[in-house]
């Protein structure tokens, strides 16, 4: 086979359509192989989305996306990462409106979990001792974020990620879901696993101070009632805070 006749056989099971410059019987192989190994490293990357529609509409969707974006570089842990925003264009959000935020959670996680290991300066808290510390800035591990959902995306995440959802916990989601319930998670890296917080507005209005570098003059200022001198030692017992810096 030529090369040009491998990257038209590339291009058709691709397609995920028949083909009649090819057997279609042996090309329906390929094809089912290829949907088949994308659905495996979807429900990997998006354990959420997995959860919430089944197994066979997972496949569905990833035949339908690996048209879009095809596999290249051989990585599978690296593809997916359009999905959240492909998925915000199907059909499918008419029934799970809220299943792109989710999907953007769990592609968060798994970035997060790829990244770089981070040492936490311990000695560089010893400056929140000095005359001028409310000049400087708490500093997060490079891969903390903060995400905003119309939709609970923290709870929809936790109690799917726990394993087989109760008819109990089913229940409240969907009473979350029926009250518009808006949420914000904080996602960080604590050793190597992914973290996921459910944060109120008040520490969604810190954190996202911290995150900007903020000074803790300017913080506090934004921030007046915000219980600092309890939330900065389980911060830095949980890894979110990893430095401080004048």
């Amino acid at each position: 086979m030529t090369i040009c006749q491998q990257s038209l056989l590339l291009q058709a099971i691709y397609s995920q359509k028949p083909d009649e410059q090819f057997d279609n019987e042996g090309l329906a192989i390929y094809q089912n192989n290829l949907a088949a190994n994308a659905a495996r490293s979807l429900s990997i990357t998006y354990p959420t989305i997995t959860a919430l529609v089944g197994e066979s509409i997972l496949f569905q969707l990833a035949q339908g996306f690996i048209k879009t974006l095809p596999l290249t570089g051989g990585d599978w842990a690296a593809w997916g990462e359009s999905f959240p925003g492909w998925l915000e264009q199907h059909p499918i959000t008419e029934h799970y409106p809220y299943l792109a935020d989710c999907a953007r959670l769990d592609w968060t996680v798994h970035s997060i979990e790829r990244a770089g290991h981070v040492t936490i300066n311990t000695q560089s808290f010893e400056q929140l001792a000095s005359p001028d510390a409310l000049n400087g800035f708490l500093q997060c591990h490079e891969q903390t974020r903060l995400m905003t959902s119309d939709y609970p995306i923290v709870d929809i995440y936790q109690i799917h990620d726990a394993g087989s959802p109760s008819s109990e916990q089913l229940q409240y989601l969907k009473q979350l879901l029926q009250q518009d319930q808006k949420q914000t998670a904080l996602l960080w890296r604590k050793n190597w696993k992914a973290e996921v917080k459910l944060l109120s507005p008040a520490e969604a209005a810190w954190m996202n101070a911290i995150l900007q570098e903020q000074s803790l003059d300017t913080a506090f200022e934004n921030n007046s009632n915000f219980p600092f001198d309890t939330w900065l030692p389980e911060a830095i017992a949980d890894q979110i805070i990893t430095g401080f810096q004048i």
